[in-house]
């Protein structure tokens, strides 16, 4: 490509660049990109209905004197009455009035009463060649069910399934994506059925089956379109709220069950407590590329001081902000699971249609605008009602005056008793207008770099449709509205935040699901410190054994409860190097703890006295304890499911039984950790106190070494490695 259209790299510790001209090709290709598939699919939809009404009257010669006697009547029930339709109108006058139509309708009608019905079927039927006989076979074969919308429907899902089970052992996985493909195929036949009814039901006085059994009629419809964007325009302004549902659910579910006394908490309260630990939760945007990046998942962390990552950037956290959503958007594990894992438009379709997003967006900006202090200081507002309120405000007008316009379209026909050209003169009007806003605002807002245009990135409409489209956000910047879900999509144990802090003694509990001890979560996390030149990890008994086979090792011993690995931070000789030390606990039950039994729930008084209990609640062990959702379940024949200690992620209903035993096993296993890491006494091995520190071997290594921990200028620091390299 040109010089000028070529994306540009951010140099090393640098800024990125702003990459205006490749930003534009970028943005105008996807947009380019949707428009054509959002053309080709109304496209189809066109072929699709009409082949259906054609095929429904062309199988059989009584099917087509119907045709014929229903155009017949329909042309002259509306030249009699004078009362026509808007969509019955080509320029000046209605469809029926031209010449053309006339003559072609008369020269059928003629054909009709001259021949008999096998003369009809000849002509019907007259399709040389084998290709062309076959489909003319199956076309007639479909046509004698065209008529019910079900029956269609329920064919073209047969025969993927059919499709899918016949090809599936040649084809690994084919089943289950024919399976997701299913939804999308329904809505669209149903888009076909409805688009279908609505076209031709006033000719031919067909119903929309099974949804009702009532022919078209102008005045239900314009009732029924008056309601609908009335309702509409009533939504918009809380459809954030309404679509953020299931979201508000998990969060009031987690604070019910894990906060003292089932209250939320802030930041705010986090901070002013002294007794209270620094708290970091972890999340993931899944919404946003930065310019000279090609990952769409970034790590983003909550505490008390700071909002962000390396490449979002960090804001100062707000600190009226609830504890709980925090805490349900570092566990949105629907939304992580299909944005970030199974990346595909379908899976993305069933997330928006079910409504199980448990993601939210959260605003992320380093500085509020004035308007909003003065909203805040004026109304005394909440801080997160004046920022919705002032960064909504144009995008919200935007979807109330797009609805608006629909409904003016509709009160314009209301004005009159008759439907008239002059009616249709107004309305048509005020439909173009709207569809022309709607058209303009999101293709404007694949431009969301540009500052004229971000406030369209605070629609949560564009924004979902930019989610379904698997459209990503590109920018030196994140935007001002980002979509957080789980975070465990690239760490599940929240040691990456630990060691970009360089903290000497870290507790992990290991809480994946993972029965065969294979330690794939923390494997994977070992690589992304590895990645981003985090730090390195080795064996304190012996470093020089790889790390994997340390990991091999503790996964064989099935009576290890805690496993020790020593952390290196720094990767470049030239970095600060320092030492760390991680206790894992994992999830595990050892062989001699497997004849314990079922113990009594957990007190308050149990917690603070610290004593073990050794009284049987039930004549049941413990592993024989099954991920069911209530307790009853456990002594009534519903006791199924994942045993006991191995509860898979998809249960979210943890019986208390089941979660007071986890609590239990987790007391056990993490003594001997706890009292390692607790002690006065260095953890560090004797050996380690013998390490050369690195960048201390050469005169080049030291100097460079000494200016990596100074005031000394970056481009001095470059220089120097440069010359090193």
């Amino acid at each position: 490509c040109l010089p000028c259209c070529r994306r540009r790299p951010t140099p090393p510790g640098g800024v990125p660049h702003g990459n205006l001209v490749w930003l534009f090709g970028h943005s105008s290709l996807a947009a380019l990109t949707r428009a054509v598939f959002l053309i080709v699919i109304s496209l189809l939809m066109v072929v699709v209905l009409t082949d259906l009404e054609i095929w429904a009257y062309n199988a059989t010669p009584e099917r087509v004197l119907n045709r014929a006697t229903v155009c017949e009547a329909y042309i002259q029930s509306r030249r009699e009455t004078s009362v026509g339709l808007c969509s019955d109108l080509e320029g000046d006058g209605p469809w029926y009035n031209r010449p053309s139509v006339n003559q072609s309708a008369a020269a059928f009608i003629e054909f009709v009463d001259a021949n008999s019905n096998e003369t009809i079927l000849d002509y019907m039927h007259e399709t040389p060649g084998f290709v062309r006989g076959s489909l003319t076979y199956i076309r007639l074969g479909v046509a004698g069910m065209t008529t019910s919308l079900s029956k269609v429907t329920s064919l073209c899902l047969g025969t993927l399934i059919l499709v899918g089970i016949f090809l599936q052992p040649f084809f690994s996985g084919l089943f289950a994506q024919v399976l997701f493909i299913i939804g999308p195929t329904v809505l669209f036949m149903l888009s076909v059925g409805f688009v279908r009814w609505r076209v031709f039901s006033p000719v031919t006085a067909q119903s929309l089956h099974p949804f009702s059994s009532q022919a078209f009629d102008q005045s239900n419809w314009d009732q029924f379109l008056f309601w609908t964007y009335l309702a509409d325009v009533l939504i918009v302004p809380f459809y954030q709220g309404i679509r953020g549902t299931m979201h508000r659910f998990y969060s009031i579910s987690l604070q019910k069950a894990y906060f003292a006394k089932g209250e939320d908490t802030t930041w705010n309260d986090i901070k002013a407590n002294m007794f209270c630990p620094f708290l970091i939760l972890t999340g993931t945007v899944n919404d946003y590329v930065r310019v000279d990046d090609e990952r769409a998942i970034h790590e983003i962390s909550f505490s008390s001081l700071h909002t962000g990552s390396d490449v979002l950037g960090y804001v100062r956290a707000r600190r009226p902000q609830s504890l709980a959503k925090c805490t349900a958007l570092a566990g949105a594990a629907t939304d992580a699971f299909i944005l970030g894992m199974l990346d595909r438009i379908r899976y993305r379709f069933w997330l928006e249609v079910l409504n199980v997003c448990m993601g939210d967006f959260i605003p992320f900006r380093r500085r509020e605008r004035p308007l909003v202090k003065a909203i805040r200081r004026r109304v005394k507002a909440a801080p997160l009602w004046a920022t919705q309120f002032v960064y909504r405000l144009p995008s919200t007008v935007l979807g109330l005056l797009f609805y608006a316009l629909l409904l003016a379209s509709e009160l314009s026909i209301h004005r009159d008793e008759r439907m008239t050209v002059s009616t249709c003169a107004r309305q048509r009007p005020l439909i173009y207008l709207a569809l022309a806003l709607f058209v303009t605002s999101f293709i404007l807002s694949f431009y969301g770099f540009l500052p004229c245009f971000k406030f369209l990135l605070h629609s949560p409409g564009i924004r979902q449709l930019h989610q379904l489209t698997r459209y990503y956000h590109r920018a030196t910047r994140p935007p001002n509205l980002i979509y957080v879900t789980d975070g465990g999509v690239q760490d599940c144990t929240g040691i990456l935040q630990l060691m970009r802090r360089r903290r000497e003694r870290i507790v992990l509990v290991l809480g994946a699901e993972d029965p065969t001890s294979e330690l794939l979560v923390l494997r994977s996390t070992l690589e992304q410190a590895a990645a981003e030149r985090l730090g390195s990890f080795y064996d304190p008994t012996d470093p020089r054994r790889d790390i994997r086979a340390t990991l091999d090792d503790f996964g064989r011993d099935e009576e290890a409860t805690e496993l020790h690995l020593g952390i290196q931070y720094g990767w470049w000789a030239c970095d600060q190097h320092s030492t760390g030390h991680v206790f894992i606990i994992k999830n595990r039950l050892p062989p001699s703890m497997e004849d314990r039994p079922v113990r009594p729930l957990l007190m308050k008084e149990d917690i603070l006295s610290g004593k073990a209990c050794s009284e049987e609640f039930w004549d049941m062990k413990q592993t024989q304890l099954a991920s069911c959702c209530c307790d009853c379940c456990h002594t009534s024949g519903l006791n199924f499911g994942s045993r006991f200690p191995h509860v898979p992620n998809a249960n979210q209903c943890m019986t208390p039984q089941m979660f007071n035993s986890l609590c239990r096993l987790g007391y056990d296993l993490s003594g001997p950790a706890v009292q390692a890491i607790a002690k006065q006494s260095p953890i560090a091995d004797i050996w380690e106190d013998h390490v050369t520190e690195p960048g201390a071997g050469s005169p080049l290594q030291s100097e460079i070494f000494r200016m990596s921990h100074s005031s000394t200028p970056v481009s001095a620091r470059r220089k120097l490695w440069r010359c090193n390299s």
